[in-house]
């Protein structure tokens, strides 16, 4: 199998009011827009406690497909209702995180199999595509899911420092 480059965790952390359906409807169609494949893997209710795990991947080319895995936990929270410019609209009071992530692989088809084009794929990223892979693939995947962060953010009415 390929190589797999894993990318740190972004954070939001956030204590107020928020319309959970609004929100994972918001982010669907944010990476559906950007060409992802969208699939809500995880839902959890409880009495006081939501958490919704979501992952989305995009290939970018034959060779390399990007991966995004975003969870949306809520905890303590209980039922409110959120005044809207449309009317009030039911919703959710408390403390939440979201962790936005994601990785990338090479080879994401192991299309490198057997010994001998395991070796040349291992040349091919090591020293042909090794700054492609870290100055173009990594850093606009990190760029992407900054700007995904940033835009859940502002949805949700955090102030957000550029």
């Amino acid at each position: 199998m390929g190589e797999k480059r894993q990318l740190p965790v972004f954070t939001i952390n956030y204590r107020g009011r928020i319309e959970l359906d609004s929100l994972i409807r918001f982010i669907r169609d944010w990476l559906v827009n950007k060409n992802f494949f969208f699939n809500e893997k995880k839902h959890k209710f409880r009495t006081d406690e939501r958490e919704v795990f979501m992952e989305a991947d995009r290939k970018i080319t034959g060779y390399i497909r990007w991966y995004l895995d975003i969870q949306l936990r809520g905890l303590p929270i209980h039922p409110c209702e959120i005044e809207t410019p449309e009317g009030k609209v039911p919703g959710w009071e408390g403390n939440f995180s979201i962790d936005f992530t994601g990785y990338f692989l090479a080879d994401w088809q192991n299309a490198w199999k057997g010994d001998f084009a395991e070796a040349l794929d291992f040349f091919f990223r090591k020293f042909i595509m090794r700054q492609d892979l870290e100055h173009y693939y990594e850093d606009n995947l990190l760029m992407l899911i900054d700007n995904l962060r940033r835009d859940v953010q502002n949805k949700i009415g955090m102030e957000v420092v550029h």
